[in-house]
């Protein structure tokens, strides 16, 4: 069965690296570690995912979730063959392993294989439980920051925080912020106020805390601030209607339906679940986001609260043309 040649190939690459004279082939080790730091390097040419980036690092201050997931180039030019190799004997020994499994056909042989590798490695019990969601506390007075760079576009990120439990009622009150061509954000924002060239939400579950970036000009960064906190509240007065809450339900149901579309991604879908400890299908969540009222959504906005305000201002005019 090609599954059970695949799977074995897979653990060989995990459980049996090639090594030569204990340690990884050098050759390999210097064209990976000079990837990783091309890919660091790369991050500032993507100016809206290095704002992202940037703003983590004030939105989560203190957390983990302020250190990027590549690292820095500094830490990546000093990994050495010894640090890569007790890295990998601690992730055997410790780290949490989750393995699954999609797609058809007689899987029974593939499981065994994986069942008896794992079986034999030399684990650290009890492997430490690992809390996925963990909300970042809202900062007592929200904080502006300014990094001034030259680029033909500002860049602006918010960061709002909340404790609400529900998370799909959150996503929905997302979606219907700013995460739609329909949404508040983009039909007033962007298209009605022209203050932005783009205008979106995304709402990190794991942290409770709802994004917000934006690419504005200079001259509009006050501007668009306002706008987007005023969209907010709008939000938060009921100002929005049952056609626009219906249309973005069925968005965001459309959404979670689609990950049937792709193993990958409906692979992605349950592994989201395991870190909430529940195993709903999209149908399940479907039906509970069906049920949600405009009440509901209204309670959830209002407890979102401004934390972050960070921007990369551009080097373009001030004077925005009237």
């Amino acid at each position: 069965m090609i599954s059970v040649q695949v799977v074995r190939q897979l653990l060989n690459c995990l459980l049996r690296p090639h090594l030569v004279d204990g340690k990884f082939c050098e050759k390999y080790f210097t064209l990976r570690k000079q990837e990783l730091i091309d890919a660091i390097v790369a991050t500032v040419n993507d100016k809206r995912g290095y704002a992202l980036l940037q703003a983590k690092k004030l939105i989560f201050e203190g957390e983990p979730a302020a250190v990027s997931a590549i690292g820095t180039v500094e830490l990546a030019e000093n990994i050495t063959q010894e640090d890569l190799l007790r890295q990998h004997k601690k992730l055997l020994e410790s780290a949490k392993i989750e393995i699954t499994i999609s797609g058809g056909g007689n899987t029974a042989a593939a499981e065994k294989l994986i069942r008896d590798e794992m079986a034999a490695l030399e684990r650290v019990s009890p492997v430490e439980k690992i809390d996925y969601r963990h909300n970042s506390p809202a900062k007592a007075k929200p904080v502006y920051k300014e990094l001034k760079m030259q680029v033909s576009q500002s860049k602006m990120v918010m960061a709002f925080k909340s404790d609400y439990e529900d998370i799909y009622t959150a996503k929905l009150f997302c979606m219907l912020l700013g995460a739609t061509p329909f949404s508040k954000l983009f039909a007033n924002v962007r298209e009605k106020m022209s203050l932005c060239y783009y205008c979106s939400s995304a709402y990190a579950d794991r942290k409770g805390t709802l994004f917000i970036d934006s690419g504005v000009e200079s001259c509009n960064i006050e501007k668009a601030r306002k706008a987007i906190e005023e969209q907010l509240e709008a939000i938060c007065d009921g100002d929005f209607t049952d056609e626009e809450l219906e249309n973005t339900k069925r968005s965001l149901c459309g959404g979670f339906k689609s990950n049937y579309d792709s193993i990958y991604d409906i692979m992605g879908w349950y592994a989201a679940q395991n870190t909430r400890n529940t195993a709903f299908t999209p149908e399940e969540i479907n039906e509970r986001i069906a049920k949600l009222t405009r009440e509901d959504i209204i309670s959830c906005a209002k407890t979102f609260k401004p934390d972050t305000v960070f921007v990369i201002r551009g080097e373009e005019k001030e004077d925005c043309d009237e």
